[in-house]
């Protein structure tokens, strides 16, 4: 009986290419994934003074000049910095696809120890949101502190060396993926650079916590001596 010929160019498939064939299946489905949670804007419903714009309400950039002048601390819930934004904010598109995107909204969330800057923006009629997280960090320099802002959340739990920068829709991501929102940022930035300056690179005591934020522009007291009260 004649033996079947064999097929020369059949070769036998390894573990390694098994691997290499997993591994290109859980990336494509890994990405996959992140643009569809990127496409997904995240919820605001828990981020307080988005629901409505009302005329009155605190002038947080005249709360804080006063603050300055007169030297008094000053607390600003999360309430009164979002309808202030609301009612006199205006920002120019920049950054990549600046010019497809429109500008709806910005919303600030306030936590423990972490601001969440998110801009809501529209895209053929589909909202997208990009945040960034910012952190508070003091350093004493010789008599007193010098304030500086981190655009990071802190390390990521299960990765120590990866630093979370922020959300694109409902997709947390690295510090490195902001470089591609920066530019509106830094607009951001430039339309606010008088509050930055009153709000932060003038204060001595900044405190984040959940709903509110406290600045005080003065040096640390010691126990026995009276404190003021606050701006209004």
């Amino acid at each position: 009986m004649a033996r079947r010929k064999q097929d020369s160019s059949y070769r036998p498939r390894g573990f390694f290419f098994y691997l290499g064939v997993t591994f290109v299946a859980v990336t494509i489905t890994g990405l996959v994934a992140a643009l569809f949670l990127i496409s997904l804007p995240q919820s605001l419903d828990d981020v307080d003074g988005l629901d409505s714009v009302e005329t009155s309400g605190r002038d947080v950039a005249a709360v804080l000049r006063e603050s300055q002048q007169r030297q008094i601390p000053v607390t600003l819930t999360e309430k009164d910095i979002n309808r202030w934004l609301a009612r006199t904010l205006e920002v120019e598109q920049g950054g990549m696809l600046g010019g497809s995107l429109e500008f709806k909204q910005l919303a600030v969330r306030l936590t423990e120890g972490q601001a969440e800057v998110v801009m809501v923006r529209e895209l053929a009629g589909h909202t997208l949101t990009f945040s960034s997280f910012f952190s508070v960090e003091q350093k004493r320099r010789g008599d007193g502190l010098r304030t500086e802002m981190n655009i990071h959340a802190g390390p990521q739990r299960r990765l120590p060396a990866v630093l979370m920068g922020g959300r694109f829709g409902r997709l947390v991501v690295p510090q490195g993926f902001l470089r591609t929102v920066m530019p509106a940022y830094e607009n951001l930035a430039d339309a606010l650079a008088e509050e930055l300056e009153s709000g932060f690179s003038n204060m001595v005591l900044i405190r984040i916590e959940d709903k509110q934020i406290s600045l005080d522009p003065r040096m640390p007291r010691r126990s026995s001596d009276a404190q003021p009260g606050e701006v209004d």
